[in-house]
């Protein structure tokens, strides 16, 4: 197959190796969008696997040992929960081998979670490496998605794979110096910085004739390799006729980021790979133009590269310096608008001066329909209403504690726990809405809480009713900001043990109240859920974790979180490529 790229002049031999001294290196009023995830493609390439049985995770006071030293039992809830992670990263080859395991089981929620974590691909060791797996292992399933993996802000990476797949050590060596010094030197060395840059940009100069002889031959040697560059080329002319035409309709808001993440002409990473030849001649092929007929090659070539950057590419750059574009960061596109659920736009809407005459009948109307439902029942709620509660975590804090209160059977109704080292069972006050709302924001609290104090209240109403198990409060939720091991003094194995005795002395050894531990702290971290033996640890806050709360009745499980951060509208796009 005849390559579509043409270097100017004869193919040059490799370039000698020369050894180079290193340098240094908010309740709130609107509803918000959920950024949920559908189904989409996965070319079925099958890859064995040997799965081995997990054991499960230890019980542990605190809940923040490294994830990816944990077990699930599911090899796609395992990675999930990795990819979750922001400071805890794991070492490539441990992440290379969740990623086999996790498409061995599932292929297709393998590729929707990473596509999921694309959004806030803010650790780049860590990406590339997810990329450049995806590339070696199933290259065509990468290669044929090139326009949802961009759309979910992967090009970068993509371009890395065109990059390093033929780069030679003096290059990549070049590329992580370059790298440090623009992150290490500051203003005070400037001069350093001034001459390290010269030094770097001189040995680019070198090396360019060598990576232009690469990628012709990886090209024309490589299917996959030429398969990806293909599919990333053909992007580019899309995307940028598209936005071109936008520009000069004035249809400014349409414009995509194409020309942002394209190589400029005669750019380092236009000589490494040389697409910007590859994408004009897809913009502008030879019959678009009488004139290109009689050029050679070379000249043909050189003529639509500057006309690219001349007429579209440039054109389209100057667009984003303008500053009105910074008013708003960028989103993935075609990313649909996300779909809000009626309850949780009313949790989500829920302040204590907003509660008007609509609120109250809105809200009456939801305890109604769960508690048809059979949900939330017998559940009490321990609210953390301290300073640091401000806002939506407060917000949220008692309207699901007013509404647990108000779906529990008696003697549990009405009733919450204030947060403190001598909790105590609060009937709530007052007839409306907002009324009852302040009752809870006033509640006594503390910095820290007994949980043995707490499960003691529960039993003392249990014994005093002579209540029957059934009726025993089947889950006690804590809403706080804090974490697991924070709130209390005592380790949790010794409160559970002293717990499950003092219940079955009692007689209720069998209905030992589960806690769901919701700490709404780090809410700009993406949520997780994980469990331990009595409790349920769930970090952090989202609209479709609210939404598993109230639909579930309060049950939250780690794949009912996976599977609804995976189940949008947008990964429905990979059907069309489902019988290749």
């Amino acid at each position: 197959m005849a390559s579509p790229l043409v270097f100017f002049g004869p193919l040059p031999s490799p370039a000698p190796s020369r050894k180079r001294p290193s340098l240094l290196s908010p309740f709130i009023n609107a509803v918000t969008s959920l950024f949920n995830i559908n189904n989409n493609l996965v070319l079925e390439e099958e890859e064995e696997a040997v799965l081995k049985p997990k054991p499960q995770p230890p019980m542990r006071p605190m809940e923040t040992p490294s994830r990816y030293s944990l077990s699930s039992g599911d090899p796609c809830l395992d990675l999930f929960n990795v990819l979750l992670q922001e400071h805890d990263t794991p070492p490539p080859e441990t992440l290379r081998e969740l990623l086999r395991r996790a498409w061995a089981h599932n292929p297709l929620t393998t590729l929707k979670i990473i596509l999921r974590r694309g959004r806030s691909l803010d650790m780049e060791v860590l990406y590339t490496v997810v990329v450049f797996w995806l590339h070696q292992n199933h290259p065509k399933t990468l290669a044929l998605n090139v326009r949802w993996f961009t759309q979910f802000g992967y090009m970068p990476y993509l371009l890395k794979i065109l990059f390093r797949e033929v780069a030679p050590p003096d290059a990549l060596e070049i590329e992580k110096e370059e790298r440090e010094l623009r992150q290490t030197l500051q203003t005070r060395d400037s001069d350093l910085r001034r001459r390290g840059l010269e030094r770097i940009f001189a040995e680019k100069e070198r090396l360019r004739p060598e990576l232009a002889r690469r990628v012709v031959e990886r090209y024309e040697s490589d299917s996959n390799y030429r398969l990806l560059y293909d599919r990333i080329s053909d992007f580019f002319a899309e995307s940028l006729k598209t936005d071109i035409g936008y520009l000069n309709s004035c249809e400014l808001l349409k414009i995509g980021r194409a020309a942002k993440w394209c190589p400029s002409l005669d750019s380092s990473l236009d000589y490494s790979t040389l697409l910007c030849e590859s994408i004009a001649k897809r913009v502008f092929p030879r019959e678009s133009d009488p004139s290109y007929a009689q050029m050679d090659e070379s000249h043909y070539s050189c003529t639509v590269r500057k006309r690219l950057w001349k007429e579209i590419h440039h054109p389209l750059l100057i667009r984003f310096r303008w500053p009105w574009h910074k008013v708003s960061e960028w989103e993935p596109e075609e990313i649909a608008p996300l779909r809000t659920p009626v309850r949780a736009w009313l949790i989500l809407s829920f302040q204590s001066n907003n509660m008007d005459e609509v609120m109250e009948l809105r809200w009456k109307r939801m305890v109604e329909d769960l508690s048809k439902e059979g949900k939330l029942s017998n559940c009490l709620s321990v609210c953390d209403v301290s300073r640091s509660m401000g806002g939506t975590p407060m917000e949220v804090c008692v309207a699901l504690g007013l509404l647990a209160s108000e779906l529990s059977e008696e003697p549990w109704r009405g009733n919450v726990i204030n947060f403190s080292q001598n909790p105590q069972l609060h009937r709530i006050e007052g007839e409306t809405l907002q009324e009852k709302v302040k009752f809870i924001e006033r509640m006594e609290w503390e910095t820290d809480i007994d949980f043995q104090k707490v499960f003691d209240r529960i039993l003392d109403v249990a014994v005093a009713s002579k209540l029957e198990e059934a009726k025993m409060v089947k889950r006690v939720f804590v809403f706080s900001d804090m974490g697991f091991g924070e709130a209390s003094e005592n380790s949790w194995e010794t409160d559970y043990y002293a717990i499950q005795r003092k219940y079955e002395e009692k007689g209720y050894g069998s209905s030992v109240p589960e806690i769901v531990f919701w700490n709404f702290g780090d809410r700009a971290k993406p949520p997780v859920i994980e469990r331990e033996k009595g409790v349920v640890l769930v970090h952090g806050f989202s609209d479709n974790l609210l939404n598993i709360f109230l639909d579930n009745g309060g049950v939250l499980n780690p794949e009912d979180l996976m599977e609804e951060e995976i189940a949008g509208e947008e990964y429905q796009r990979f059907d069309r490529f489902a019988a290749l």
